[in-house]
């Protein structure tokens, strides 16, 4: 009879210690379990993608820069592309720009026009960049639409007098800026009626590096 019981009692302690030790396993198990996903989602956040830079120092440093050419006005221009300017008032219609000789024979001359009335401030400045930039050729066979803040290039008869026919879409007082000085080609502006538009506020400038066609000095003081 003891022999019986005493595999009993040896096997009821075997089945006691398995318990024992599966206990903290399963309990550890589900530690790991419970702490796996928090380390997850920390690993996510920390990869989470660096926020880009703020552009807003460029923006600031390009507003400064404008600020400071502002400042400076048309100074920043060693050789200014144009050598005189006037107001003409103008009412919306078709107008005659006539140029009746041609003092040194220029073959072209840049011209700019510029809405007075307008947001711009410095119009000098501004006509500088117009006239050093692109612009588009007329002949004199063919009609152009002054726009303002455009600038044209007028091809012209190297040999006498030239004309040319433009547009005035919106009426108002615009400051005209050519590339040589008015004087040399009798320059003047008549309207629809014929009747000369007249300028106000003619100003000469210095400073212009260009030099007129055939080996001609630019010299206004060379009239002796």
């Amino acid at each position: 009879m003891m022999r019986k019981i005493r595999p009993i009692i040896v096997s009821s302690f075997v089945a006691v210690a398995l318990v024992a030790c599966n206990q903290p396993t399963e309990e550890v198990d589900q530690e790991v379990e419970q702490i796996e996903p928090e380390k997850l989602n920390d690993e996510v956040e920390d990869e989470e993608p660096e926020p880009e830079e703020s552009e807003q120092p460029v923006e600031e440093e390009k507003e400064e820069e404008e600020k400071k050419e502002g400042d400076e006005g048309i100074g920043h221009h060693h050789d200014l592309p144009y050598e005189w300017s006037g107001s003409f008032e103008f009412k919306e219609g078709t107008y005659t720009l006539e140029l009746p000789k041609n003092e040194f024979g220029d073959e072209s001359m840049l011209i700019a026009f510029i809405l007075e009335n307008s947001n711009i401030t410095d119009l000098e400045h501004h006509a500088a960049h117009i006239l050093e930039a692109d612009v588009d050729d007329v002949s004199q066979s063919s009609a152009f639409e002054a726009m303002s803040e455009y600038g044209y290039n007028l091809i012209l008869n190297s040999n006498g007098s030239s004309s040319f026919t433009f547009t005035i879409a919106t009426s108002g007082i615009y400051k005209i800026f050519t590339e040589h000085v008015a004087e040399e080609f009798d320059l003047s502006i008549v309207n629809e009626a014929s009747e000369v538009v007249q300028v106000e506020n003619p100003q000469e400038y210095e400073g212009h590096g260009h030099s007129h066609g055939h080996d001609h000095d630019h010299d206004h003081d060379e009239d002796e």
